[in-house]
């Protein structure tokens, strides 16, 4: 992604969250109330044709902002790459192949269970996204 669009969507997601961390204090129930008003409207997103964000996004614009400020905020450059090895990902594969029908859960508690992956490490949204 581009420097100038990853930098265009870093402003909207803190123009999402500034009227909570603009402010020195706020009384209890005051942000879940911001997060709400903010959840309502309709927005023109960049790169995206949804026109509305979620309050359960806007928790985590917030907790990302709190934890790593501005930059936190940008989207990440190389979505699509995954932390598992090859190798791991090349075991599940065979497994599916073997078994068309075989569940992903199934496929991850297997490899879990023989200990040719670490325990923790497959999740299903990622073996569903590479499966044939």
């Amino acid at each position: 992604m581009e420097r100038n669009k990853a930098e265009q969507i870093a402003n909207f997601r803190y123009r999402l969250i500034s009227p909570i961390v603009c402010q020195d204090s706020l009384y209890f129930g005051e942000t879940t109330e911001l997060i709400r008003q903010a959840a309502e409207k309709i927005y023109q997103i960049p790169g995206s044709r949804k026109t509305r964000v979620s309050p359960r996004t806007i928790e985590r614009y917030l907790k990302k902002y709190r934890e790593g400020g501005f930059d936190a905020l940008m989207p990440k450059t190389n979505p699509g790459t995954t932390r598992i090895p090859q190798e791991y990902l090349d075991l599940a594969i065979s497994l599916k192949q073997e078994n068309l029908k075989r569940p992903v859960t199934q496929i991850i508690e297997t490899l879990e269970l023989s200990g040719k992956v670490p325990h923790g490490l497959l999740k299903r949204s990622t073996l569903l996204s590479i499966s044939t």
